[in-house]
């Protein structure tokens, strides 16, 4: 009756009910084991993707890696590696923000910045990202006040010597930046050599100041794009003439759809490419190149990456 019974239990499937539960459960175990990336393995995605000069230069790839991170310390806020991955989650913001030199992603990324900083003052990568904080609100964001009130926070807590003393150089340079422009003394100008300075006396001494820019500056490229339509907004630091042209994806080397703009005059600013590459739409890359005259008097376009 015994052995019956046992086969009965069998055949109607219950041992392999939960034999299957088990596989199964074990199973959905090892694959989240799988998906927990460990903070190694974020930084070596990182790294990769940094020396990726494709996948850099898009935004996507930063997002998700960025997303990855915020997971991480999230699930692990205790770990000694969180802070590290916090950092490491505002430097895939800033890397977004020196491709599109877009004033929103930089102040995105001071936010970022100044939150580590707050959460982990004692932590190098906390006191690391305060500094980041105050050079990118002074040199991106023109902000000196506030970059001024973040070293000052910063030099309370720093510990390591090799960032005191950048950290003193920044407070330095902004407040050289804040002062007036000051006057020679009376008399001073010529100096102790009249035809050493002969060239700095100009007749009219009222004649208005120059203007900070002689030509127009490229300040930045952004790009909102659709399956269908791409927008395009370049912002420079004044007004210059400008024409444009669209390349198909036959006409250029990587097979890519192009928005060639020339502007008459236009100078590089620091760190910026004056390319811009877009993931979707009927336009991927769109590059500004400063114009200029050939003899005959036709404008001629700098050859250019596209």
């Amino acid at each position: 009756m015994e052995e019956k019974k046992q086969l009965h239990t069998f055949k109607n499937g219950t041992f392999p009910f939960f034999l299957a539960v088990f596989l199964l459960l074990s199973f959905i175990a090892g694959n989240q084991a799988m998906a927990a990336p460990t903070y190694d393995n974020l930084a070596a995605e990182f790294k990769a993707l940094s020396a990726d000069p494709k996948k850099s230069n898009l935004r996507e790839p930063w997002e998700k890696l960025q997303e990855k991170l915020d997971a991480y310390v999230k699930k692990n806020p205790s770990h000694a590696d969180a802070c590290k991955a916090a950092y490491l989650g505002a430097r895939c913001i800033e890397e977004i923000a020196l491709r599109t030199h877009n004033p929103k992603d930089f102040k995105l990324t001071a936010e970022r910045y100044g939150e580590i900083g707050k959460k982990y003052p004692k932590t190098e990568q906390g006191q690391e990202a305060l500094y980041k904080k105050a050079e990118i609100e002074f040199h991106k964001l023109k902000d000196s006040k506030a970059a001024a009130k973040t070293l000052a926070q910063l030099l309370k807590i720093v510990r390591n010597e090799g960032l005191k003393k950048k950290a003193k150089a920044l407070a330095a340079e902004i407040e050289k930046a804040a002062l007036p422009p000051t006057a020679p003394p009376a008399g001073a100008a010529g100096g102790s050599d009249p035809e050493k300075n002969k060239d700095k006396q100009t007749p009219n001494e009222s004649a208005p100041p120059k203007e900070n820019f002689s030509q127009p500056t490229l300040i930045s490229i952004t790009a909102n794009a659709s399956d269908t339509s791409t927008n395009a907004i370049i912002e420079l630091s004044e007004g210059a003439g400008y024409s444009w042209r669209y390349l198909p994806s036959s006409k250029t080397a990587g097979g890519q759809a192009a928005l060639i703009v020339e502007v008459e005059g236009v100078e590089p600013n620091k760190g910026i490419t004056g390319l811009r590459t877009i993931s979707k739409g009927p336009v991927r890359h769109v590059h500004v190149v400063r114009a200029s005259v050939n003899a005959a008097g036709g404008k001629t376009v700098p050859s250019c990456r596209v």
